[in-house]
Formats: C-alpha cells, structure tokens, sequence
C-alpha cells in the first residue's frame, strides 16, 4: 500500500514526499535556487535554469517558421499558434476560443454571476465594496465615457479605450523576449524587469 503525504498547510495529497517538498515552498516563500547573475531567487532548480539562459542568450527551441527561438518548449508551443491560427482554449459558455490559458481566465469573468448591482447602469460585483465605490463614478456627470459591452463610465477615453480590451480580449503590448501580450504598457514593463531582466527595453515604456 502507498503513502500519501498531506500538506499541513491546505491539506492537499502528494504520492511522493519530494512533491510535497516542493508544493511547501509556495506556503513557506523558500526560493533557495539563486541566480548568480542577477540573484534573483527561484523555488525549483529547473526554474533558475530556465532564468540563466536570459543572461547567456541561450534559445535551444526554435520555430521551424520562423526561426525564432525561445527558452522553454512551453514557449515555443505558445508562439507556434501565431503561425497555425490555433486557439486550444474556448469558453464554455460562449465558445470563444483562444491562444494561451491565461486569456481563456481573462475572458471567463464576462460570465461570472454578480450578487451586488447598480441601479443605474445594471452592472454587477461579486463584493459590495466595490459597487458602492462604482456607484460614485456611476452618478458622476464626469464620467462621460461609457462602454457599450458593460456600461461602465470613465473620466477619460484612453482609460475607456484600455477597458474595451478585457471584453475584445486585444492585449496589443507584446513582450519582445517571450511573445506573452498585456492589455497595458506598465504590465509589460513590469514583466520584462521582473522575468527577463531587460532593464533597457523597459525603460522604452512609460
């Protein structure tokens, strides 16, 4: 008979103890892998291993289209879609399909049933908090800027034009290392310091 190894922290079930090693430093916060380039810190080895090849410009997959490579056969998988037009992942609900997993979750919360709802305007919050804060922007005259998908008002037009993004799922900033898209600038400007260290391209975005 196999043991099973419980994690005393949310109880989940691992066959093998080294899994469970691993699945504690998500609780814990223990990354003892370290880059000793950047030290810049990792909870698994293969992670770190990933990480270095940023600093020695490694790339051993490359797409047979286009010869682009990439660190990890994740990635490459991800980037190939450009070419075939794949989308392996589609709403259950609507049947819109998309590239990456990540966008599919972006999408899903269209679908989510809200609890708390403005009187004004019928959109809804799953916390309450957050419509009587809607509420304000709501029944101010100020917010002229209305979206026709869910009726939410801004102030600004660029911040209306950024919102229509999570209902067309368009994220038209694209991370030059990795091919990963962000609906805003400051979100790829972060992504490339923290995941590839790219100090100089970052600094293009504002």
């Amino acid at each position: 008979m196999s043991k099973s190894h419980t994690c005393f922290y949310c109880n989940k079930v691992f066959a093998r103890n080294w899994n469970l090693t691993q699945h504690l430093s998500i609780h814990t916060g223990e990354r003892p892998h370290t880059c000793n380039v950047c030290s810049k810190s990792f909870r698994r080895a293969h992670a770190l291993k990933n990480h270095l090849m940023l600093h020695t410009g490694e790339r051993p997959f490359q797409c047979n289209v286009c010869g682009k490579g990439f660190i990890s056969g994740a990635d490459l998988t991800v980037h190939v879609r450009i070419h075939t037009g794949e989308r392996p992942y589609s709403c259950e609900k609507c049947g819109k399909a998309f590239k990456k997993r990540s966008q599919l979750s972006d999408h899903s919360y269209v679908h989510e049933d809200r609890q708390f709802r403005c009187d004004s305007c019928g959109r809804g919050w799953k916390i309450l908090r957050n419509l009587k804060a809607h509420v304000k922007k709501c029944n101010s005259s100020k917010a002229r800027h209305e979206c026709s998908v869910c009726e939410k008002s801004f102030r600004r037009k660029g911040r209306l034009e950024v919102h229509r993004r999570k209902h067309s799922g368009i994220k038209p900033h694209q991370c030059v290392v990795c091919d990963k898209t962000f609906r805003r600038a400051r979100r790829l400007k972060a992504h490339l310091i923290s995941e590839h260290c790219r100090f100089e391209e970052a600094s293009a975005w504002k």
